[in-house]
Parts: structure tokens; sequence; C-alpha cells
């Protein structure tokens, strides 16, 4: 005997509810993964975020000791010019003052950068004084 409309029907009905039962699992199956990737991918973002910003700050404050250095390196290149040209010592006296006021300055600017360039520095005052 042949299955009645019906009965078809309902097969039909059967087999689609289980097929898209099979794809709800399917898909949540692949929601779950992609949801495992996108917490791994953040979670390595948020690590290279804060190597980033790490790097970014050493980077800025690298900046600023390469600055105060090139200004120091640029004042006692001025102070050995004003030197070179002094012809008198009337004229040293003048001279040695502010370039000593200048190297004391600096001294307390780079300290915590070149410690050893900025006790160099102090001695020389303390010698020409």
């Amino acid at each position: 005997m042949r299955p009645s409309f019906k009965q078809l029907e309902e097969v039909k009905f059967r087999r689609l509810s289980e097929k898209l039962l099979v794809t709800k699992n399917e898909l949540h199956r692949l929601l779950r993964r992609m949801e495992e990737r996108e917490k791994a991918l953040r979670m390595k973002l948020e690590r290279v975020a804060k190597v980033y910003g790490e790097s970014s700050a050493q980077a800025l404050e690298l900046k600023r000791m390469l600055e105060s250095i090139e200004a120091t390196k640029l004042s006692i290149e001025r102070a050995i010019l004003k030197l070179e040209r002094v012809e008198n010592l009337e004229s040293i006296l003048t001279v040695v003052a502010p370039v000593m006021g200048i190297f004391k300055s600096l001294s307390s600017k780079i300290s915590s950068i070149a410690p050893d360039i900025s006790y160099s520095m102090l001695e020389l005052v303390d010698h020409m004084y």
C-alpha cells in the first residue's frame, strides 16, 4: 500500500525539522568557535596595545633625552667658541663666569640622563673657580 499524501508530508516535515536541527547545531558550534577565536584575538590585541603603549612612552622619553643631550651639546659648543675668542685676561673673566653658570645649569638638566657627563661638567666648574 502506498503512503498517503498526508503521511508523505509528515515525513517531509520531520526530515526538514531534523535538517534544521542539524543546521542549528552546526551553527551553534561555529558560533562557539568564532567566539573563542574573537576572545583570543581580543586578548592578543590587548597585549599588543599594552606593549605598543609602553614602547610609545619609552620612545617619547628617549626623544626627550636626545633633545636634552643635543641642547647640552650645542650649549657646550657655544661656550667653547666663546672661550676660543678670548684675547686677554680681562675678557676671560667676562666670558668664564657666564659659561660656568651655563655648565652648572646644563649639568643639573642632564644629571638623570648622563650622570658621568654631569659630574665632569661640575668638576670643570669647580676647577675654574
